[in-house]
């Protein structure tokens, strides 16, 4: 039987128990940086909240574009209490005004908007809903900086219109619409036809599941231009 030396075994047990409780802390410790960082994203990474407007009961919906080319985001605003949608222009410095500006008015029923380049003239246009009056209405910023709007109507009888999105759905460079209507409890998608004579002209079609996924047109909401 070969010699044990005790005092060297006692030693290299020593040593790795020594070795165990320090790998054990380096876990203990990478723990607790984790949780430390999920705490610092959940609680403090953003700062305290910063009042933009102090008059804004009744905000139904808000949306974000460049409406004056600055390069700085502005809201948009829409406010079912006011009947108006206003945009409030980024100052682009913390702590700065936001200077508000009205862009519609005396309109019951707002609830939905869309900021979009409709025209593709490089200005930033808006797009409404108004429930009231089942319409969906155009304001096209005239002069790019957002101090003169046209207003024309896309179409009156669209329906209770609760939620719309644009994209570009068939791939012809003009941005679309498609939009819910919660009376009819269908969805229904409007072609920009920019390109046909070079003005904002917007037909639309109804998507119905019978029909294996093809658009019927819907003369009832023929427009605009």
């Amino acid at each position: 039987m070969p010699y044990i030396n005790n005092k060297l075994l006692k030693r290299h047990s020593s040593h790795n128990i020594r070795v165990i409780l320090l790998f054990i802390s380096l876990l203990a410790i990478i723990f607790f940086t984790i949780k430390s960082l999920n705490n610092l994203s959940a609680g403090t990474l953003f700062s305290y909240p910063e009042t933009i407007a102090n008059d804004s009961y009744g905000i139904q919906e808000l949306s974000l574009a460049d409406i004056n080319k600055d390069t700085y985001l502005d809201i948009i605003a829409v406010n079912s209490n006011a009947n108006s949608i206003d945009v409030y222009i980024n100052p682009s410095s913390t702590n700065a005004i936001w200077t508000k500006k009205t862009v519609v008015t005396s309109t019951q029923g707002l609830l939905s908007v869309l900021t979009l380049d409709i025209d593709n003239d490089s200005d930033i246009d808006i797009i409404y809903t108004d429930t009231t009056s089942f319409a969906i209405n155009l304001n096209t910023n005239l002069d790019g900086s957002g101090n003169s709007w046209q207003s024309s109507s896309v179409t009156s009888t669209a329906g209770a219109i609760k939620s719309m999105c644009s994209c570009d759905l068939n791939k012809d460079g003009n941005i679309d619409i498609v939009a819910a209507d919660d009376i009819r409890g269908r969805i229904f998608y409007m072609q920009n036809k920019l390109n046909v004579n070079n003005s904002c002209n917007l037909s639309a079609y109804m998507k119905t599941p019978k029909a294996h996924h093809r658009y019927h047109a819907v003369t009832s909401i023929m427009m605009v231009t």
